[in-house]
């Protein structure tokens, strides 16, 4: 795998789909909330 340069990271979320779905949570500025559901065997 190659390394991305940064501004191909902003042109990915730029056109990610999914990438409004952070505003349907309440979260203190700052916090990340990472699930870990799919990392279970």
């Amino acid at each position: 795998m190659s390394k991305l340069t940064l501004d191909e990271m902003l042109r990915r979320d730029a056109d990610d789909p999914l990438a409004g779905f952070h505003l349907r949570f309440a979260l203190p500025p700052g916090v990340i909330y990472l699930n870990g559901n799919s990392l279970v065997d």
